[in-house]
């Protein structure tokens, strides 16, 4: 497929849970009523929390490994909070709520920086199930980018996101959102225009991301040549329906696209001289999630999978030209859940870089990276998970692989609702 079909197919994406769930019961309870779509439930959390909350995440791993690159040498043998989350959320009036989420995160060397990671209103009881978020959020695009790292049903930020967006996307904008529900099937689709985005990370493994610094990637990130124009901006989009066969079987599907035409801006010093080049960027997105429960045993079984394509413009600098190249990033994980407490699972991930260099079309292998962990979870209770992983990571294809064990302890202490599970 060419640059120009990757575009017709993204524009398409704009016409109108397991894994965490023991460790953040309150959190399910907030999702559950959005997946199976309560009558009074019109957006993420409606009414489940009256008055202001407040809650903190502790998000920790001790982290082991045999580096098959010196490069990545100082990312393991080390204990490190990967971040400590505040949120705080409380209604506004009849028509919706508010939340505010900042954080400290890990910058390597013992640093950390405190950031602010969304601050934003949800209208989510607005006539016809329609509601509008606007502020600073993470953007509605695929099935787990509504969602914290600590939130998400696997040990480890996947490639594939990593190399689409240099992490979670997160946005300075507005999002319109609207659901359907009937019986056993629901359906809901927005649309968002974000004025500012960038890619947010603190990966405890070492991705090699030529635009990250010291594993704090924000080199995905909006920018412009002189004025600030319509071009700059991008438009996020998703679709994403909700299937359930009985209280023991649900298969979610969704299709989400992120554009933008010359918001990402590159500067290269040519003798002394600043030029800068306007870049843009496509994303279609393809997400899969089925779920099987076994109500009299508690046994669970989740299986997820999700595809990026991309079409991004790259600075040939011999030339001083722009130039376009495509890549493809897949990841999933499938689970399984021995009791309400205990889980067995594996993440996998394989990617190509949107900006490598070398150009080549999708799946062609070129500066392809790699990723499969296994690991066991345990929630001793409602407020804390423990995780355990083996990992074989192999992010570029010019140095041995990685072998990394990691024990990931996340603690969470009061209500914490902000997370968009489907």
């Amino acid at each position: 497929m060419n640059a120009n079909l990757l575009r017709r197919l993204s524009a398409c994406a704009f016409l109108p849970l397991l894994g965490t769930a023991a460790a953040v019961a309150q959190d399910s309870h907030s999702h559950a009523a959005q997946e199976h779509g309560s009558e009074h439930d019109h957006g993420p959390h409606a009414g489940e929390v009256e008055g202001l909350a407040m809650g903190v995440v502790l998000d920790g791993f001790a982290i082991f490994g045999d580096a098959g690159d010196e490069a990545r040498g100082d990312s393991y043998n080390r204990v490190v909070l990967r971040g400590a989350e505040f949120d705080i959320s409380g209604e506004i009036d009849e028509l919706g709520w508010a939340y505010l989420v900042a954080g400290f995160g890990d910058e390597g060397g013992n640093e950390f920086e405190f950031e602010l990671l969304e601050a934003a209103v949800w209208l989510d009881e607005l006539p016809k199930k329609f509601s509008v978020r606007a502020g600073r959020y993470l953007a509605d695009l695929g099935k787990w980018n509504g969602l914290h790292v600590h939130e998400r049903p696997f040990p480890f930020e996947d490639g594939a996101r990593q190399a689409a967006f240099g992490g979670s996307l997160i946005v300075n904008g507005l999002e319109l959102h609207q659901r359907y529900d009937e019986d056993d099937f629901h359906l809901r689709w927005s649309l968002g225009l974000a004025t500012n985005f960038e890619g947010h990370s603190h990966p405890v493994l070492d991705f090699q991301d030529p635009r990250s610094e010291e594993g704090h990637s924000h080199g995905f990130e909006s920018g412009s040549v002189g004025d600030r124009e319509l071009s700059d901006f991008a438009w996020t989009g998703r679709i994403a329906g909700l299937h359930e066969f009985g209280d023991d079987l649900s298969f979610q599907w969704g299709v989400s696209a992120f554009l933008t035409e010359d918001g990402l801006l590159e500067e290269h010093d040519e003798g002394g001289s600043l030029e800068q080049f306007a870049l843009g960027q496509n994303t279609l997105s393809l997400d899969f999630l089925v779920r099987m429960g076994d109500g009299h045993h508690g046994h669970t079984q989740t299986a997820g999978l999700e595809l990026y394509l991309h079409n991004r413009d790259l600075v040939d600098e011999a030339t001083d030209s722009i130039k376009s190249a495509d890549g493809v990033g897949l990841s999933g994980f499938l689970e399984h859940g021995l009791t309400e407490n205990w889980s067995l699972g594996t993440q996998a991930s394989w990617w190509e870089r949107p900006d490598k260099l070398d150009g080549g079309d999708w799946f062609s292998g070129q500066q392809a990276g790699r990723q499969l962990a296994v690991y066991a979870s345990w929630s001793p209770s409602e407020t804390q998970r423990l995780r355990f992983a083996l990992s074989h990571f192999d992010p570029t294809p010019y140095s041995p692989a990685d072998w990394v064990v990691a024990l990931q302890w996340v603690v969470r202490l009061g209500n914490h609702r902000h997370g968009l599970d489907w």
